[in-house]
């Protein structure tokens, strides 16, 4: 269940507990551990595809 991050990467990190998504906002880089009800969501197969298909935030125009 390996996932990458970076130009040719999903966004998706496993980590040991937890799944973690990367995107860049306003040109900085952004890591946030998924949580659901305060808790790290950990990783599956099926958490992993809800993940990448959560959306990047939009930078303002």
């Amino acid at each position: 269940m390996e996932e990458r991050t970076g130009s040719k990467g999903t966004g998706v990190e496993v980590r040991s507990k937890a799944i973690r998504t990367q995107f860049s906002l306003h040109g900085d880089v952004v890591r946030r551990t998924l949580k659901r009800d305060g808790m790290a969501v950990p990783p599956s197969a099926e958490k992993l595809g809800e993940a990448r298909l959560l959306p990047s935030p939009q930078e303002p125009s």
